[in-house]
């Protein structure tokens, strides 16, 4: 064994005894790493005995897995006969993961101790791996090489402060980076780093951002609509989400929505945080104040949805309007009419007017179809004259449901960003048109930040006071937040066409491993 991988083995080792007293208190308390044993320290990966060609994805946690379904299912339209392993990091994303792809093997990844990559890799027996965004760890990148597995890095990027620590072991950097046979990174800024740490220039392309890709931009889509109905959440009324959040965020976003309650009885409140062993944790935090709470994860098995008939259904993603007339029908000219059409309904509503538009009449109400009895209760029901003391919190805290329920959004702030985070993705409620808010703390998404403020597409809020501030601000000039997300949204469309450049990058690797003597030839991004 290489005496690099021995070192190695020795940090990880000490590392290990190190944080374990933290590993075994969030084992007790939060549940974690109670998994994966196996996998994780054995290399016990799923054992293939396929003669198949097989890729091997890492996608590190939720964010890096949601950006797969469509690289999956382009690379499986053009190699119908390869098999996928997608392995994570962690709890969540193995979650996710499972979830998103129930055709294909899924699980953790190992840790980088050198037998555990050098089984993992004997047993999987990949034609090619490939690394979402960056990852680096050596005893698996070096293992790759020694088998003579092609190595791939898509939706790549590198953040300032990865950067710089990064260029203090560049000598090590450099000889990681030799490894692999194909960069695809999402901006000019990030191959320029690459190469400044090493790797070869002709290996990098600039593809731009997955991320841009395939996002949502109709509000009525069928997931969005289910949420809207498991909340409660009607038509006339205009929506606070803040997601991905951190602590304290959640408490910020409920003294904004409690400051501005009585001057806007349509505002509801959507909390989403970022990590699933926090879910308790904000919901306690809302039962403190008194406050009525509505947990996502309580109604997943027990919405009522509402029938044009005006019966309850339990079926998921009905269209209780029937198909075609929703408020909010898609208009035939795409994304960016829907964005002009249906922004100003729900910022703005005329007092007595339905989200029809049409004066309202006696027993209706806002989110349920004009047929609906008039004496239907429940939890889920909304009014058409909401009273602050009993409009409910709404909590998400179910996984891989934020990208559909930003879809409910008029107003969104993004979290982790009035924390030391970074950042979350903020793509997503771009994309559905919804007036976009995150702190000053962003450097995880540089790139798209600077866009997106560069467009007046978004805004920055650096405290509570600033954040109330600005939902306000929205609140009362609803044309104005329109135009921003309007804004939001067409930026986002315009990056689109990454994920085509990248699934052409890995079929090309694939192709390169068809036949012995085959020499690597990458086409133009």
């Amino acid at each position: 064994m290489p005496a690099l991988s021995w070192i190695l083995n020795l940090a990880y080792a000490v590392l290990l005894m190190v944080v374990s007293p933290v590993v075994v208190y969030r084992m007790l308390v939060h549940g974690k790493y109670r998994d994966g044993w196996a996998e994780k320290f054995l290399g016990r990966l799923p054992l293939r005995n396929s003669t198949r060609p097989c890729i091997w994805f890492h996608a590190v946690s939720v964010g890096e897995v949601l950006q797969l379904p469509r690289v999956l299912e382009m690379l499986a339209q053009e190699r119908p006969a390869c098999e996928f392993l997608i392995t994570t990091t962690t709890h969540t994303g193995l979650a996710v993961a499972r979830n998103k792809f129930p055709q294909h093997r899924v699980c953790y990844f190992p840790l980088d101790f050198s037998w555990a990559v050098r089984r993992a890799i004997r047993r999987v027996r990949p034609s090619a791996i490939v690394l979402v965004e960056l990852e680096l760890w050596p005893n698996f990148i070096l293992q790759a090489k020694r088998s003579w597995i092609p190595l791939a890095l898509i939706n790549g990027r590198i953040s300032q402060h990865s950067y710089s620590g990064y260029r203090r072991i560049r000598p090590l950097m450099r000889r990681l980076l030799d490894c692999f046979d194909s960069f695809a990174v999402q901006s000019e800024t990030y191959r320029e780093r690459l190469i400044e740490l090493g790797a070869a220039a002709d290996r990098i392309a600039v593809t731009g951002s997955i991320k841009f890709d395939h996002v949502q931009t109709d509000r009525r889509n069928s997931k969005t609509e289910e949420l809207r109905r498991s909340f409660g959440i009607g038509d006339a009324e205009r929506v606070f989400i803040a997601g991905s959040t951190q602590a304290p965020e959640e408490e910020l976003a409920l003294e904004t929505y409690l400051a501005l309650r009585d001057a806007h009885p349509d505002l509801r409140l959507v909390l989403v945080p970022r990590h699933q062993e926090r879910f308790d944790e904000v919901a306690h935090l809302v039962e403190r104040r008194g406050l009525p709470l509505i947990r996502r994860s309580r109604t997943v098995f027990a919405t009522p949805l509402l029938s044009p008939g005006g019966t309850f259904d339990g079926s998921p993603g009905r269209e209780p309007w029937g198909p075609g007339s929703s408020p909010f029908s898609p208009s035939p000219s795409g994304a960016i009419e829907r964005c002009r059409d249906e922004q100003p309904n729900r910022f703005y509503r005329p007092a007595g007017a339905t989200a029809m538009g049409a004066p309202q009449t006696q027993g209706s109400r806002p989110g349920l179809p004009p047929s609906a009895p008039t004496g239907a209760t429940g939890a889920f029901q909304t009014r058409s004259q909401p009273q602050p003391s009993s409009q409910p919190i709404l909590l998400l805290d179910t996984l891989g449901e934020l990208a559909a329920c930003w879809g409910l959004a008029t107003i969104a702030f993004v979290g982790g960003s009035l924390t030391k985070r970074g950042g979350q993705n903020m793509i997503e409620p771009a994309a559905y048109g919804a007036a976009v808010l995150f702190g000053p703390n962003t450097h995880n998404f540089r790139d798209v930040v600077e866009m997106l403020l560069f467009g007046d597409a978004a805004r920055v809020v650096v405290d509570g006071d600033d954040l109330t501030a600005a939902v306000r601000d929205f609140l009362e000039r609803p044309d104005a937040a329109r135009r921003q997300g309007c804004r939001a949204q067409q930026l986002v469309l315009s990056q689109q066409g990454a994920t085509e450049k990248t699934v052409r990058r890995i079929a090309q690797l694939l192709r390169a491993t068809d036949g012995p003597g085959s020499q690597l030839s990458w086409p133009a991004a």
